[in-house]
């Protein structure tokens, strides 16, 4: 991390601070304590020589983060199986599947389920996935005139779209079962392969819910209402891409304290609306923070 002092001025709701020093501290994960952590969630040590004291106010400059995020996640990748006899009521057989891990179009996820469909069990061992992309759908089939399956949604969903495995594949969610017949069937809506599209940066020391301007002249404005959120990002660069996102002067990511504290230490965690940790296999690809912060 590098810290450069800097001269800041104030006027109009913040003139109060300007009495105070400012200084702009550049966060990269590729300092993070543990190796072994995520960089979506990790703590970055400050020096003996660069703690910082009586810091009042944090303010987010920048984000600069690659979308090397995986769209098919730990969080998403599990669904059960339902093996029915055409014949019979019941379930023949049940299953659960998890699908690798990993960043998937459309047809390379239907490759990879259709793989794992036909290896669970032999009476699946002819089902096609297909995707359409006309229709933008897949098209799905058993193939076998005796029987037909059910994916459902997995039992430990904590939601039904960002975390179920149906979401991702157009199937509905409001049923949270799509049946594979023994012929022909469709999805009935299009894939959400996007991955992470809005993203949040949360931090437990640099965060707070109360914005800087209501502390100042007591407005009743409120920054957040998750208690860690720092700044939100909207994603919109390809797969493997870097991209810097500034503060441009808005409200997102300027906070203060009501009483100073040292900064000795910062944890960082990028999540998603659903609060999951954003998964990556490319530990090469650091995430750069912008802070400006304001001490006595």
């Amino acid at each position: 991390m590098f810290i450069i002092y800097t001269m800041d001025s104030y006027s109009g709701s913040d003139a109060s601070l300007k009495s105070y020093n400012t200084v702009n501290l550049r966060l990269s994960t590729a300092y993070k304590t543990s190796s072994s952590a995520s960089d979506t969630n990790c703590t970055i040590q400050l020096t003996q020589s660069r703690l910082l004291t009586n810091v009042v106010k944090a303010d987010v400059n920048y984000v600069n983060i690659a979308n090397v995020f995986h769209n098919v996640a730990s969080y998403n990748n599990k669904f059960e199986i339902s093996i029915y006899d055409i014949s019979v009521g019941p379930p023949v057989q049940q299953y659960s599947l998890e699908m690798p891990r990993g960043y998937y179009n459309a047809t390379e996820l239907a490759a990879v389920l259709q793989a794992g469909l036909r290896a669970i069990d032999t009476r699946l061992a002819a089902t096609t996935i297909v995707y359409d992309t006309v229709i933008k759908r897949y098209i799905t089939a058993t193939n076998n005139s005796q029987y037909f399956c059910d994916l459902e949604a997995f039992s430990g969903n904590a939601n039904k779209f960002g975390n179920n495995f149906l979401w991702l594949i157009g199937a509905n969610v409001n049923t949270n079962v799509y049946r594979i017949g023994v012929g022909e069937t469709i999805t009935p809506f299009p894939t959400n392969l996007y991955g992470a599209t809005s993203v949040f940066l949360c931090s437990r020391k640099l965060a707070t819910t109360k914005s800087i301007f209501e502390l100042i002249d007591n407005t009743d404005r409120v920054s957040s209402t998750v208690g860690n959120e720092v700044m939100a990002i909207g994603i919109n660069s390809a797969y493997g891409v870097y991209q810097t996102y500034y503060n441009n002067g808005s409200d997102r990511g300027l906070n203060c304290f009501n009483t100073g504290f040292i900064l000795d230490e910062v944890d960082l965690q990028i999540v998603d609306e659903w609060n999951n940790f954003l998964e990556s296999d490319r530990p090469l690809n650091p995430i750069v923070i912008g802070v400006k912060l304001t001490y006595i």
